[in-house]
């Protein structure tokens, strides 16, 4: 419609995520990105995957029964074994994004 969305209206009508104070979003954007940055590098990339190619289908069933090879690669990976070895041994994981 090229309307104008206030940002509590797009917050309720979930265009948005979360919404910040004037003046701090470039913060809090740091903030999202450096948690993004402790993550798996491989489970980043199977996830924006997932949520890129996904929304060409017509249905979450459909989505659902699709194949994601990086999603795939994820699963099969040395980081898919890295993060539950590190929580059971209470330490951070160290990804190797193989």
């Amino acid at each position: 419609t090229a309307r104008r969305i206030p940002a509590d209206e797009a917050r309720r009508i979930s265009l948005v995520n979360e919404v910040v104070p004037r003046g701090t979003a470039l913060d809090r954007a740091r903030t999202i990105a450096r948690d993004m940055l402790a993550c798996a590098p491989l489970g980043l990339e199977a996830s924006k995957q997932v949520l890129l190619q996904s929304v060409a289908e017509p249905d979450l069933e459909a989505a659902m029964r699709r194949t994601y090879p990086a999603a795939e690669r994820m699963l099969a990976s040395e980081d898919a074994r890295e993060g539950p070895r590190a929580f059971a041994e209470k330490r951070p994981p160290r990804w190797l994004g193989r």
